[in-house]
């Protein structure tokens, strides 16, 4: 590995930019605050800071080394490298005597761990920037080249939009930028190949472009606005080192008359529960779910109000100014118990999220087609939920009627104050009536498998001019002004195409006239899908994630080749990710028959014969654990 000296000679001497030597620097800066155990040092200055925490003008870094490493600037790390300033920085975390941030995307109003007894311009000093008429000239890529390296980077599953946002970051030529957008909107990029990875796949370039994709903050910090972005647990514990045998001496006299036994036996219980507690922490438990209300539901009085999307949904680097715009979200006077649980480890898709959205501001009809197991309607579900915002959601199938939609006429029996009984008729709304009176988002799932001739009945709500309900004697039911419409399906509405849909019937053109927004949601992204399996199986190694990312990957294209007729979803992979995670601990000293129990248990046994020998290949080829 580079030195410091080294890693900043590339950005002074060679021109590479910040963002191409941050992982390795980063790499050096952990390991100095392992060696100089700083880790109870980090706990305790980060405990008596008046800018940690998660007030509004606090962020909240986890107490260690990573937490540390994580939520400082670039330049901030080099120059503790340099002059050995770590206890300097905690220091000046620790009493607010820092530099201060002016930048609006500062919470805190400091510069985190830039203590006032450095310079100011660190970024002047260590970097050596070289002033405006000195800079640079723009990057000499050819148009081509840049074709080539967004191959490169989509590859591994990038959105071709993120890559083109990100280099619009690099690329100084807004000419040439824009000529790669139009050639990329054309099928300008080659397909990836072995000679095209060699060529760029290591290069500075790309490790930069990557970088701002996967959402470093432009100060250098990764996820330091907790406000936003739920940080997923750490997964190993460090191992207590022994002091060394001086040191050893001196405590072991102070335990001895304290009757306790010497530092070396009590640091090696210590590991041995630490590795016990993450070990069991990994095994399955049985969990108490809770109840939730049924049947008439009090509802609380809330009102709307509008935040950056970007900040809603915790999104980094480039996608911060796509998303640079407001959206509403609903405050309650408690909790709504129509809006559903907001999953942390949700990753959004960048452009499905976008139509989404758009829908939602101008209050247009939107229409999401895919794949099962897409996601389809788990966006739309997760969408509500971190805007606050109510969800219904009705499936529908060939039974689903006009009545089920409208409401019916009911006969009940009232008494009245001299004991007489008598029949009285009442109509019921149904679950389009219900959905339009309050500020929901509707959710039609499987819209393709409905009647047309039911179909008809949403015409007039899909146009939003009201319901008329002729069995209730012509009343108007007027849509709240911030309902809205979605509906899912496995077609676009014009007959099972794929073969693998029946039961999914033509519809109207009329009818899907209506919809004005359309989405085709694919299936996860591989990176994505990698950062969902880890988030809920920590404690899965590396080699383990690549194994099932890798598995699903030619799960769903034997599925999409109709070799097999079985889908995997979100849902299907993460369940085998924890079923691995929890054989593990069953199956200690066999690790190969684990991962086969994992996969039979969640894939396979669920399988036709046909899909299982298919399956079962590709699974023998991947899952080799030996």
């Amino acid at each position: 590995m580079k030195t410091i000296e080294q890693l900043i000679d590339d950005v002074k001497v060679h021109g590479h930019s910040k963002a191409s030597i941050r992982p390795n620097i980063r790499a050096l800066f952990e390991q100095y605050l392992v060696d100089g155990g700083f880790e109870n040092e980090i706990h305790k200055h980060f405990s008596s800071s008046d800018i940690i925490g998660t007030g509004a003008k606090q962020i909240n870094p986890r107490p260690t080394i990573s937490g540390f490493r994580d939520a400082l600037a670039v330049e901030v790390i080099a120059y503790i490298l340099l002059y050995d300033a770590g206890m300097q920085s905690l220091e000046a975390i620790a009493t607010g005597e820092m530099h201060e941030d002016n930048s609006a995307k500062s919470k805190t109003g400091f510069r985190l761990g830039h203590s006032l007894a450095w310079p100011e311009d660190l970024d002047l000093v260590i970097f050596a920037k070289a002033s405006a008429e000195d800079s640079e000239p723009s990057l000499s890529i050819s148009l081509s080249e840049w074709m080539e390296i967004i191959a490169v980077v989509t590859a591994e599953a990038w959105d071709v939009a993120d890559v083109i946002d990100a280099i619009a970051e690099i690329e100084q030529d807004s000419a040439k930028v824009k000529g790669i957008r139009e050639m990329a909107d054309i099928g300008g990029v080659p397909e990836s190949t072995s000679e095209l990875l060699n060529k760029w796949s290591t290069t500075d370039l790309v490790r930069e472009i990557t970088d701002l994709i996967e959402g470093t903050d432009e100060d250098g910090t990764y996820g330091a606005d907790d406000s936003v972005n739920v940080e997923p647990a750490e997964t190993k514990t460090t191992a207590y080192p022994l002091p060394d045998e001086d040191k050893s001496r001196l405590i072991d006299l102070a335990l001895s008359q304290a009757g306790l036994p010497p530092v070396a036996e009590m640091i090696g219980v210590i590991n041995k529960l630490t590795d016990e507690v993450e070990r069991r922490s990994s095994i399955p438990t049985v969990t108490d779910a809770g109840a939730t209300a049924t049947g008439d539901e009090e509802l609380p009085s809330g009102k709307v109000t509008t935040a950056l999307a970007c900040d809603v949904f915790g999104l980094k680097g480039v996608k911060r100014k796509t998303f640079n715009f407001n959206v509403p979200v609903w405050e309650w006077d408690f909790d709504h118990p129509h809006v559903p649980s907001k999953d942390p480890n949700y990753q959004f898709q960048t452009e499905a999220l976008m139509r989404v959205l758009y829908a939602i501001i101008t209050n247009s009809r939107c229409y999401l087609h895919g794949h099962t197991g897409s996601g389809k309607t788990t966006l739309i579900e997760q969408v509500a939920a971190h805007l606050n915002y109510p969800f219904m959601r009705v499936n529908f199938d060939s039974e689903i009627t006009r009545m089920d939609l409208i409401g019916r006429d009911v006969l009940t029996t009232s008494t009245d104050e001299h004991g007489n009984q008598s029949t009285v008729s009442s109509f019921v709304d149904g679950i389009l009536p219900q959905m339009m009176s309050g500020p929901y988002i509707g959710c039609f799932d499987e819209m393709d498998f409905v009647r047309p001739d039911v179909s008809y009945v949403m015409q007039r709500v899909l146009e939003d001019k009201g319901l008329m309900i002729t069995e209730d004697g012509g009343r108007i039911v007027a849509p709240h002004k911030m309902f809205r419409m979605f509906a899912t399906g496995n077609t676009v509405g014009q007959g099972d195409e794929f073969g693998m849909y029946q039961g999914a019937r033509p519809q109207s053109l009329a009818f899907l006239d209506r919809f004005t927004v359309w989405a085709h949601i694919d299936y996860m992204p591989k990176h994505q899908r990698k950062k969902l399996i880890e988030a809920n199986c920590p404690s899965l190694d590396v080699a383990d994630l690549d194994r099932i990312s890798n598995y699903v990957d030619e799960h769903l294209q034997a599925f999409k080749d109709s070799k097999v007729m079985q889908p995997i979803s979100p849902r299907g992979y993460v369940a085998l990710g924890q079923a691995v995670q929890a054989f593990y601990t069953f199956f200690e000293t066999d690790k190969k028959k684990a991962f086969d129990q994992a996969f039979e248990t969640t894939i396979l046994d669920r399988a036709t014969v046909q899909d299982r020998v298919v399956l079962q290949g590709i699974g023998n080829r991947l899952f080799d654990t030996e």
